[in-house]
């Protein structure tokens, strides 16, 4: 089986799932980055990767590797469709040969819904070998809002690298991270208000904040305003892998973002970590990768947030628990390995016209 991913370009969160690949179909495997690494990601810590992998072809960088690409396209079995041009869809549909498009949802903001070129796109090509790997809850929903066909839809994501945790253990001073670009959608000034109340009703925490971007600026001024800085560190941006490192010593994580964080790889990490996590009902990755109370804690108000949190203060126990589990669905059934089985099992049934193959949950289950 030839499989070819395109995408815009490589980075840490995808390279498991493609030495998945790799490790099973060798040179039949290949990912397209059809644009260098974005500028503002190697700011925040991504490592520039296009060029260093072996089964990574980086088409912008010749008139050579852009025809390999075309030929790609055209002579796959199988293609998986990023953030990548359209072309590549159009040459496949040509000869109505198997692909999936993988996206997260359509209508992150409202305007969206006035768009008719996302209407067009989306019709396209409803009677041809066309399925959707969903990166979110919202997806289907999205997608249903669009086209007529009914089937073809199925749960797919990112996949960090899954990795061994220790145990969590009680402490008197309770560690919270917050991870992320500092933008207004992804609301880090709710982590810093949470800081504060936490303050003024006298819990003993130490808040982390991980990230830079436009509202770093503010957000520092804000704690030394509310005279917080005995309680939150900023770190700025950090490699991947030290990033894991305060996940390993984080006991709470926020996750805050709003319906504009498609899917959410820090999930993935902070689950793995052991961490108890308090989502944002809206997050993509949330109801996929979340069952509320179970393995971690979603919220839609304020109110909601500001009360999970506090329950998580205030019992060790209760994070454990979550986080425990939260580790058990990383390592158990939403990673890498998992996602590349279920995936070619899946590719290999709809080539050949035979049953599918039933995943009840997680990857390459039906959305």
């Amino acid at each position: 089986m030839k499989l070819t991913i395109f995408s815009n370009f490589l980075n840490h969160h995808q390279i498991p799932l493609c030495d998945q690949f790799y490790a099973r179909l060798g040179e039949d495997f290949c990912f397209v980055a059809t644009e260098c690494t974005d500028p503002e990601r190697l700011k925040l810590g991504y490592p520039d990767v296009n060029e260093t992998v072996p089964y990574c072809l980086p088409a912008y960088l010749s008139e050579e590797n852009y025809q390999k690409a075309i030929k790609l396209a055209e002579e796959s079995e199988i293609v998986i469709h990023g953030s990548a041009p359209q072309l590549f869809v159009d040459l496949r549909m040509r000869e109505n040969k198997l692909t999936f498009r993988y996206l997260e949802r359509i209508f992150k903001k409202p305007y969206y819904y006035l768009m008719p070129g996302f209407y067009r796109l989306y019709r396209k090509y409803q009677n041809k070998e066309l399925y959707y790997l969903c990166c979110g809850g919202y997806v289907k929903k999205d997608l249903m809002r669009i086209r007529q066909r009914q089937d073809g839809y199925y749960r797919w994501g990112y996949f960090p690298r899954c990795q061994e945790s220790p145990q969590k253990q009680p402490r008197e001073i309770v560690r919270l991270l917050w991870c992320g670009r500092m933008i207004s959608w992804k609301h880090p000034e709710l982590a810093l208000k949470i800081a504060g109340q936490l303050k003024k009703e006298g819990y003993a925490f130490q808040l982390v904040m991980i990230g830079t971007g436009k509202l770093e600026e503010s957000i520092r001024n804000d704690i030394s305003r509310e005279k917080l800085e005995n309680h939150v560190k900023m770190t700025g941006a950090l490699p991947a892998e030290e990033v894991r490192g305060w996940m390993q010593e984080a006991d709470i994580f926020l996750f805050t973002s709003d319906q504009t964080e498609g899917w959410g790889a820090v999930l993935n990490e902070a689950m793995n970590s052991r961490c108890a996590v308090v989502a944002d009902e809206r997050i993509g990755a949330v109801p996929y990768l979340i069952q509320d109370q179970y393995n971690g804690l979603v919220y839609r108000s304020w109110q909601e947030l500001m009360t999970a949190v506090k329950r998580l203060m205030q019992d060790y126990a209760l994070r454990k628990k979550l986080g425990d589990r939260a580790f058990s669905t990383i390592k158990e059934t939403w990673n890498a390995e998992i996602a590349a089985i279920r995936f070619l099992a899946l590719a290999e049934a709809l080539q050949k016209h035979t049953a599918e193959p039933e995943f009840l949950t997680g990857p390459c289950s039906k959305a």
